[in-house]
């Protein structure tokens, strides 16, 4: 990944040059320095690709900069933003071989071009308003090679494509297969495609086609445990309880309940996807059973809990505590 410094003495202008480049931080890296000073003393420290110098620093500082540069670090590609450009500022530019600058105010797409162009960076574009499973599709059956970043709201996923296969995935910590299927099971998306060369291990060695078939299957069976999550009208509550999980016994309280499911709060490590078998008792202590049911959520305090199909019988132990005076309708 590419390095690209942005110095300007005003942090403002800083953050917000910075915020309008972060669509796009899949690509470089962005530092921010607020003087030319800070940032010859990083150079020296950490390689940078690309310096953009801003419209609050001096011109004095500005151009020595660009002169230090220029001496020692003629790799780095020099970028100046101004305001006001004066036949004497563009011919101090000129002779300092100031790869390019860009006047004031700032045309973000312009100056993102320049970027990606400068770094050579393979940029093939950024799609919206398409399916995922259709534009892989598509780069399979015409053999692409390339990176797409895949954004679902604040979610960035990789899907690396080797002559139109799918060979591995990033999401998080998530890689391989469990990465693509939560990546392909993805909506409302932007996709950036890189179609610079890359190196990357094969992770994946079924077919793209096999793992749209299983990202849309883990996508309904999420649907439908939200709908039955839905169907049901939760109750507040405080319920002491013991759950099984794989012959260990643990306990935990019981604080949200429906015949759908329940949350518990516990300190216990439980993750999603483990099965649990609870233990409970009916509020009149007339009946006794264990339920079975599946972990769908974890979050600091507890887990939430999806029932599997319940009997006639453990229904009635259920409604026990929703007809009392403990069960008080959830928001």
């Amino acid at each position: 990944m590419k390095t690209v410094m942005i110095i300007d003495n005003d942090p403002i202008m800083v953050e917000i040059v910075a915020s309008l480049l972060r669509d796009h931080s899949v690509f470089f890296r962005i530092i921010k320095v607020e003087s030319s000073a800070k940032a010859l003393k990083l150079i020296n420290k950490v390689a940078v690709d690309l310096v953009i110098v801003g419209l609050r620093v001096p011109e004095k500082d500005s151009m020595g900069l660009m002169e230090k540069l220029k001496e020692s670090y003629p790799k780095i590609i020099r970028v100046v933003l101004t305001d006001v450009l004066s036949p004497t500022l563009k011919t101090k530019i000129d002779q300092l071989g100031v790869s390019a600058y860009l006047e004031e105010p700032i045309n973000m797409d312009a100056l993102t071009e320049l970027l990606l162009a400068e770094l050579k960076i393979a940029y093939g574009g950024r799609i919206r308003g398409i399916s995922l499973s259709s534009f892989t599709q598509m780069l399979e059956l015409e053999g692409n090679s390339c990176v797409l970043r895949v954004r679902e709201s604040r979610k960035i996923g990789e899907l690396f494509f080797s002559e139109g296969e799918l060979i591995a995935a990033n999401l998080g910590e998530l890689r391989g297969k469990k990465a693509a299927i939560e990546i392909l099971g993805w909506s409302k998306i932007l996709i950036d495609i890189n179609y610079e060369p890359f190196e990357k291990e094969r992770e994946i060695n079924i077919p793209l086609m096999s793992l749209l078939l299983e990202s849309h299957k883990a996508e309904d069976e999420r649907q439908v445990k939200k709908a039955d999550m839905r169907q049901y009208p939760r109750y507040d509550c405080h319920i002491k309880v013991e759950f099984d999980i794989s012959d260990w016994s643990y306990e935990g309280v019981i604080t949200d309940i429906s015949l759908g499911g329940v949350y518990i709060e516990t300190h216990h490590p439980v993750t999603v996807g483990s099965e649990i078998i609870l233990a409970l008792t009916s509020l009149d202590d007339w009946r006794h059973c264990t339920i079975k049911g599946t972990v769908v959520r974890r979050d600091a305090k507890g887990v939430g809990l999806v029932f599997q199909s319940l009997s006639l019988y453990q229904q009635q132990v259920v409604q026990s505590y929703l007809k009392s005076d403990l069960g008080k309708p959830g928001e």
